[in-house]
């Protein structure tokens, strides 16, 4: 049994340590769902292009140690992607190179495999029309759970408008829809957060907004807001942890069953709790530790 297939970029993330000194992670936020769901105890496939040059060869080194499988992975002779990140106010600030890099490359799988329980799409990859349409005709007749994260990212496309714009056919696809706060606020500034989930909620069946330090809240149709609290913690750095968060829902969606728009809806309010509640402790762990650096099932434990 497949358990999950991520769609997106893997890339290296160079971390400013000052002006011009720079630490790098192997990252990419569809990589690291896949790493975190892979460290939680999923079968987990990453479906990208990865370049053969010596980023790429990194890239690949800490999927093999984590456990991503990489059969639905391309390896290419183009550069690799990068992503500088600054952080500023406990916040990642990100400068992207991607132009002619390996993601963009990435020729798509014709089928999913017969027995994968959930998909995962997000970040930069829907703002590419050939990537995106190809990857959407691959998710469209899927029957598993569809999991989405908005992820915006500015750095890239800076005009809401035109991002918003790529968002109605992901809403329309997705199962469960993810979005941090930032996100929200950069790609809806006139609309409140529950305006916003009445409009998700009229094609998904959940919409979770995290918050950062806050904890997260999440959404259903005709049902009561549920909301949990981030663990207390000494933070380090916030790279990853929507994706850890992400990541750890999955798991916790496939452990409980609720693999589909009905079964979500149908859940009890204790059980979305606990996917929560696991959900923001993951990415609480991450945020102790330097780049995304998601726990292990063990460390969840403890």
């Amino acid at each position: 049994m497949s358990d999950l297939l991520v769609f997106g970029e893997a890339l290296i993330d160079l971390k400013a340590k000052s002006a011009l000194e720079f630490e790098g992670f192997v990252g990419g936020s569809p990589l690291n769902v896949a790493l975190a769901a892979a460290r939680l105890g999923l079968q987990s496939h990453l479906a990208t292009r990865v370049s053969t040059d010596f980023f790429g060869q990194e890239i690949m080194a800490v999927l093999t140690k984590n456990n991503v499988q990489t059969d639905f992975l391309e390896r290419g002779d183009e550069p690799s992607t990068l992503a500088f990140v600054r952080i500023e106010d406990n916040q990642p600030n990100y400068s992207f190179r991607f132009v002619g890099t390996s993601f963009l490359e990435y020729q798509g799988i014709k089928t999913l495999p017969t027995n994968l329980r959930a998909v995962h799409i997000g970040s930069i990859f829907v703002l590419f029309p050939t990537l995106a349409e190809r990857t959407h005709k691959i998710m469209a007749d899927f029957k598993g759970l569809k999991h989405y994260d908005i992820n915006a990212r500015p750095a890239i496309e800076s005009n809401a408008d035109i991002y918003r714009a790529t968002l109605p056919r992901w809403l329309a696809l997705a199962d469960w829809v993810k979005c941090s706060k930032e996100d929200f606020e950069f790609l809806y500034p006139n609309t409140s957060e529950s305006e916003f989930a009445n409009q998700v909620l009229e094609h998904a069946a959940v919409l979770v907004v995290t918050d950062g330090g806050e904890g997260a809240r999440l959404y259903r149709k005709n049902r009561a807001m549920l909301e949990v609290a981030s663990p207390k913690i000494s933070l380090v750095d916030t790279v990853g942890a929507g994706d850890t968060f992400s990541g750890a829902t999955i798991q916790q969606l496939l452990k409980h069953n609720l693999e589909s728009k009905t079964a979500l809806q149908n859940a009890s309010d204790e059980t979305l709790l606990e996917v929560l509640n696991f959900a923001a402790k993951a990415a609480a762990i991450n945020c102790t530790r330097a780049g995304c650096n998601p726990p292990t099932l063990e460390e969840m434990s403890k």
